[in-house]
């Protein structure tokens, strides 16, 4: 922008220009890396140069005027708990099993079973090794016919390990009996003597129920939630209670495993839904181990809250109730988005386009990302052909 900027013949003009754009910003979105911070500070040292200032100028005035808000994204924490709650699944998963008995290929774990049943079982997942249309078609000669309630990990991120952990525990039996119809136990390839050894053994299924009950009694329904919002700092108050929840059932998950809804009005029940909760008297082992991988997965979850979440809760500093906290942070924020996967999604479609477009330079691609965001096609197609004739000439 400061380079578009300096184009301008007028010195003087593209000065004051450039100062009033870095003094507008009053706020930035980002995720919740680290170096982030570098940049918050670059932009409020950018802000502290263009004001006008002199030897009796109040310093603390300066720092108040060039300070930035420096929210984060919301969803980035859902990413985050995934990453936690796999690291924690892991440990407890190796000191709960026996035994070990797997190949070189076969990684002893709750996620990668996850992962490997995705690659198997949805079309397009692994051309080498997955039998995606063959699954599906199966499902589709079941009586009744299933829908595969799957989807690859490939272009996918926020909650997806909760969601497909309730799909594959959805499928299992599926998933089971397709094997054991299809493939002969010597015929089998690597990726289907891995998800036949995961898919027999119920503490990968316990970890598979866990991570999908989370995601439809806690982590769907927020997410829902994140995005309803009508202002981001409404979200504080659901953190709290979202945390306060998470200690109580990080010491006792049974009303998880008994299906009770947090969040009515957020929470979808569905065939995947019903499936987790029904006939929970049916395998008393199973049950148990499912609550044990819950009250892990939330454990690890309180680790992330506090971690990242500091800032929203009673005492940071975008908690109103926080002593000294800006009284106009309200309506300083009111354009802030509750996350930034607008701007995620727009850094994936350049990155698409220039794999894809090698030789286009950037306004094209610019005017690619615009013309998809701003949605021009259906604002033509609503145009009445005079108007659009004369547009369009």
């Amino acid at each position: 922008m400061s380079k578009i900027l300096v184009k301008n013949s007028d010195a003087n003009l593209c000065k004051e220009s450039r100062s009033k754009l870095i003094l507008s910003i009053k706020n930035m979105m980002t995720d919740r890396h680290i170096v982030n911070q570098s940049l918050k500070s670059l932009l409020e040292k950018m802000k502290i140069e263009c004001l006008p200032t002199d030897d009796d100028t109040d310093m603390d005035l300066i720092k108040k005027m060039s300070a930035i808000n420096g929210f984060k994204c919301n969803l980035h924490v859902l990413v985050n708990f995934a990453t936690q709650a796999e690291s924690g699944l892991k440990l407890w998963e190796q000191n709960i099993l026996e035994s070990v008995d797997c190949s070189s290929f076969f990684s002893p774990s709750c996620c990668d079973f996850i992962r490997a049943s995705t690659k198997l079982c949805v079309p397009g997942a692994d051309e080498k090794s997955g039998y995606g249309l063959l699954f599906k078609t199966f499902l589709n000669q079941l009586e009744p016919p299933v829908d595969l309630q799957l989807t690859t990990f490939h272009g996918h991120r926020i909650n997806l390990l909760f969601s497909m952990g309730a799909s594959v525990f959805h499928h299992r039996n599926h998933i089971k009996l397709f094997i054991e119809n299809y493939f002969n136990k010597e015929d089998r390839n690597r990726l289907l003597c891995a998800v036949y050894n995961y898919v027999n053994n119920p503490v990968y299924l316990a970890g598979c129920r866990a991570l999908g009950i989370v995601d439809k009694l806690l982590t769907g329904p927020l997410w829902r939630i994140i995005e309803n919002v009508d202002h981001i700092l409404d979200l504080n108050d659901i953190w709290l209670v979202f945390k306060n929840s998470i200690e109580l059932l990080s010491k006792d998950a049974s009303e998880l495993i008994e299906g009770k809804v947090f969040y009515p009005k957020f929470t979808k029940k569905d065939e995947v839904f019903n499936s987790l909760f029904i006939n929970n008297d049916v395998d008393e082992e199973l049950n148990l181990l499912t609550i044990e991988a819950l009250q892990i997965i939330l454990i690890n979850f309180l680790i992330i809250i506090e971690r990242q979440l500091s800032d929203c809760l009673p005492g940071g500093i975008f908690n109103e109730n926080t002593e000294g906290v800006n009284k106009d942070l309200r309506v300083e924020s009111t354009t802030v988005a509750t996350t930034n996967i607008v701007s995620e999604r727009d850094f994936a479609n350049l990155d698409r386009l220039r794999r894809e477009k090698p030789n286009a330079n950037t306004i094209a691609l610019e005017g690619i990302i615009l013309f998809s965001n701003n949605k021009t096609l259906r604002w033509l197609d609503d145009m009445n052909v005079e108007k659009k004739r004369r547009y369009l000439k």
